[in-house]
């Protein structure tokens, strides 16, 4: 059956949320791990929450349409993209 035209940007900006929260909890997690007393502990909290976040939704997508999946990881790429740009900080000035 062809995915239907009109879902593609749904499921594409799915992608970008997904991938948006992965990548900013990912940013955090390190961010408070050069803090933390336990930095192992808090990257294995962060590691479980974004996959039980993360997983469903794919395998929903994936049993959904394989091509959904497709476009979801597309849009996942792209919020790596925009969160390393969001979080990028600007060069030190000697």
């Amino acid at each position: 059956m062809p995915p239907d035209l009109m879902s593609w940007p749904l499921v594409f900006a799915a992608g970008l949320v997904l991938g948006g929260l992965n990548f900013w909890g990912l940013h955090l997690t390190v961010k408070k791990a050069v803090l933390s007393s336990n930095p192992t502990r808090l990257f294995l909290l962060s590691l479980l929450a974004r996959m039980a976040l993360l997983l469903p939704a794919l395998v929903l997508l994936a049993r959904w349409n394989p091509f959904y999946l497709l476009l979801c990881l597309l849009g996942f790429v792209v919020a790596r993209r925009i969160v390393l740009h969001a979080t990028r900080e600007a060069p030190h000035a000697p």
